[in-house]
């Protein structure tokens, strides 16, 4: 929320300018008179403190535990939001910085996740789980979108930063008392539901080796994604941030004063946004593993009939008990 929150409340925050001598400009409404440009960089704020503390984020969780790194982001993120109409009206700069800030702690929160889950969700149930809470995400921003541009019309654009504020902080009570790093650490767990937990995860401690940098440069399909998850977080976040603006600026779109056939608009945009989007993936998208992507290893381990080398093992189980007992330990 914290993420989407600005956007919204910028429209109603700054004054429409058209000359190119910062920080002023001609007033239509809002409290704020910035230009483009300067509305542009506190916009952009969040996510220069949001690329910075990736990597970071996952070291900290490995060294200090999930529960405090995601919970101290959060709650974080949720002070420096409600200090944000203080900084605002502290100048641009001011404002600028705040965001960074919030940006900068929001970063450590996706790392922790994928930390915790490692703990908790057994392995077969591992990228259920993982979708749902980067679902979570995706939900936030659904709700918060509509739920700023109401606020910031009803009861002013400060109101927007108090209320997505307060959340993080209330959500923060709940996720001391109720989350634990591991099952192991948790006071209140059902024992057999530990052990199922912790006989279903890897605990194993593996020694990294040494990263190959430059194999990782020279390796098309690696670019290949990185490229299109390039282009689709400038997609999703180019939307998300200017939208709101595009639509009362170019649009002349009132969230209050706009009947059933204007808010038509709005999803006419959004619908043919992700129409493209699933056309695209329709037609270039293919489902079925690559030679590029298959283990060689496994391939080795391939039986005359072509099975894997873990469908090997499946294949040698037998009905009686100590034929069960042999592939169990082999598995």
């Amino acid at each position: 929320m914290v993420k989407s929150n600005f956007s919204a409340s910028a429209a109603s925050e700054c004054t429409g300018t058209q000359n190119n001598t910062p920080p002023a400009g001609w007033t239509e409404d809002g409290e704020f008179e910035w230009n483009e440009w300067y509305q542009g960089q506190v916009l952009s704020g969040y996510f220069y403190g949001y690329i910075c503390t990736q990597i970071f984020g996952g070291w900290l969780e490995t060294r200090l535990g999930g529960k405090i790194v995601c919970g101290t982001s959060q709650l974080l993120g949720g002070l420096f939001t409600l200090l944000t109409p203080v900084a605002a009206r502290g100048g641009v700069y001011a404002l600028l910085a705040i965001r960074i800030l919030v940006g900068f702690v929001a970063g450590i929160t996706y790392p922790t996740h994928h930390g915790m889950w490692g703990k908790w969700a057994p392995i077969y149930e591992r990228s259920r789980l993982m979708s749902i809470t980067m679902a979570g995400a995706n939900f936030g921003t659904v709700v918060v979108l509509p739920l700023s541009g109401y606020l910031a019309d009803t009861y002013g654009w400060e109101s927007v930063f108090y209320v997505t504020g307060c959340i993080p902080i209330l959500w923060f009570v709940f996720w001391v008392i109720f989350v634990y790093d591991s099952p192991s650490s948790h006071p209140r767990i059902d024992p057999e539901e530990a052990k199922y937990i912790e006989s279903h995860i890897e605990t194993r401690e593996v020694k990294s080796p040494p990263v190959p940098w430059l194999k990782l440069i020279r390796c098309v399909p690696l670019w290949a994604i990185v490229i299109g998850h390039t282009c689709s977080n400038w997609g999703f976040y180019t939307m998300l941030t200017n939208l709101p603006t595009y639509l009362k600026q170019i649009l002349g779109f009132d969230i209050k004063a706009q009947t059933r056939e204007a808010w038509q608009t709005v999803f006419w945009i959004g619908a043919g946004i992700y129409v493209f989007g699933g056309l695209v993936v329709l037609v270039f998208l293919r489902t079925d593993v690559q030679d590029w992507a298959k283990d060689p290893e496994e391939e080795k381990g391939a039986n005359a009939d072509g099975l894997p080398s873990d469908m090997n093992i499946a294949s040698d189980l037998k009905l009686d008990n100590s034929s069960t007992r042999t592939s169990t330990t082999r598995l």
